[in-house]
């Protein structure tokens, strides 16, 4: 607060009237102006960093001293003080400052790509800028494109929508590396004109661009950003969603593969998803409220709670892979019963069925009969009781002609795949794996 007080004097001295206690305009300065606050004893700082920067930009000018600027342009704490300054400054002093930025970019190799775009973000559009100065921080910025890393991402966005002009078009001779940079830029700049780069690049490349393209989802508008870059994409091969990104969905005719998470309103605009073959509801709403599939649906796959009625209603006339491994939220039906209960029409077209009810629960005897189709079976209970248990399936399986495979699915199962090892199942070919999880799988094939 005392230098404070001592700056206030020396400015009053300066003043036509200098009769003012220069500790009595201080104090009114800090409580009254809510430019300044004292955030400690004995400090004084501004409430918004702005204004700092615009009256250290303003002094900075009134004492002629660029040359200070120039030399800490890099750091991070006089990059707005710089542009600030330029944007005050007399048409001369600017173009000393662009100029002087320019020379300083040639040798300062470590803060080459910021000094540049400070220069380009310097000249900007001012009219009296010399035209071979604004020709050479063009041709330094051009330097730039493509960005090579996420620095050099970070330090064009800095220009705005000026760094997205320059950005080139999708073309196959551009690298991994400067693909991801270039949407980098987009995501830090955001707004419309980025989505419209990003949308050129989505009609262009692979997977890896997918997935950089749906991770940049929650950085704009939803609706807006799902409509103008994710619809373009030739394919969607995979997206999750919970309830905040569900509603914005219905114009992704390009979406193959959707994994629903949480419980959500209504399901309703799974209909409308003209491409989806494979669709996931993880702990889903018990309900399932407004499920209906689109008919290019192949595969469906629920984990949670269900209620009874609303999923024995479901109606998939084409879905051949059903994956329930569900509990009935009101009643005490396994998940064998839940599936064996759904529509005829759904039943019929199944070909593999996985469910997580324990082996003595699945109605072997009448899987021809409830799945005409059925191909796999796929049995994940919570636990096995013995090597008998399952030479009984099997037996019991071989008069099923159109099953060929029962896929047994158990965690912490190591004596039991030992007593598989060792054992020999007529009529059937064994394989076992243990995956990255610690699930234990059986592969149980029937002999040609």
């Amino acid at each position: 607060m005392e230098q404070m007080t001592e700056r206030v004097a020396s400015y009053l001295r300066e003043t036509p009237e200098d009769t003012l206690d220069p500790a009595a305009v201080a104090q009114h300065l800090l409580v009254r102006t809510g430019l300044l606050r004292a955030p400690a004893v004995g400090r004084v700082d501004f409430v918004h960093r702005t204004f700092q920067e615009y009256l250290a930009a303003d002094q900075l000018l009134n004492d002629d001293d660029l040359n200070f600027l120039i030399k800490h342009a890099h750091e991070d704490q006089w990059q707005d003080v710089v542009v600030m300054a330029s944007g005050r400054a007399r048409d001369s002093e600017r173009n000393h400052l662009v100029k002087a930025l320019l020379k300083r970019a040639r040798r300062d190799k470590a803060h080459r790509v910021r000094l540049i775009v400070l220069a380009v973000d310097c000249a900007g559009d001012a009219p009296s800028l010399d035209t071979d100065l604004r020709r050479d921080a063009q041709t330094r910025a051009q330097e730039l494109i493509p960005p090579q890393d996420r620095k050099q991402a970070e330090a064009l966005a800095g220009l705005g929508e000026v760094a997205l002009d320059q950005m080139p078009a999708p073309v196959s001779g551009l690298r991994p590396h400067e693909i991801e940079a270039i949407l980098h830029t987009c995501r830090l700049v955001g707004g419309a004109a980025a989505m419209r780069v990003l949308a050129r690049y989505a009609r262009y490349f692979d997977h890896a661009v997918e997935r950089q393209l749906i991770e940049m989802w929650r950085d704009f508008d939803r609706s807006e950003y799902a409509r103008v870059v994710l619809s373009t994409l030739s394919e969607i091969s995979r997206l999750v969603v919970n309830a905040e990104l569900l509603p914005y969905l219905s114009c992704l005719n390009n979406l193959v593969r959707l994994q629903i998470d949480g419980p959500v309103p209504s399901y309703e605009v799974v209909e409308q998803l003209e491409s989806l073959r494979e669709l996931t509801l993880g702990d889903p709403t018990p309900e399932l409220s407004g499920l209906t599939a689109p008919s290019t649906l192949r595969a469906l796959y629920i984990i949670g709670r269900v209620d009874r009625r609303s999923f024995q209603r479901l109606l998939l006339p084409l879905v051949e892979t059903l994956h329930a491994e569900v509990r009935c939220a009101d009643s005490s039906l396994t998940s064998w019963q839940l599936i064996a209960g759904m529509p005829e029409a759904t039943r019929r077209s199944i070909t593999a069925v996985t469910t997580d009810s324990p082996l003595s629960e699945i109605d072997v005897e009448n899987l021809n009969t409830t799945f005409p189709a059925l191909e796999v079976l796929e049995a994940r209970p919570k636990y096995v009781i013995g090597i008998d248990e399952i030479a009984s399936i099997l037996k019991r399986i071989k008069t099923c002609t159109n099953v060929t495979t029962l896929r047994l699915m158990v965690s912490d199962a190591e004596s039991l795949g030992n007593q598989i090892a060792e054992s020999l199942f007529l009529h059937w070919q064994t394989t076992t794996r243990v995956d990255g999880l610690g699930i234990f799988e059986a592969t149980f094939t029937r002999h040609p």
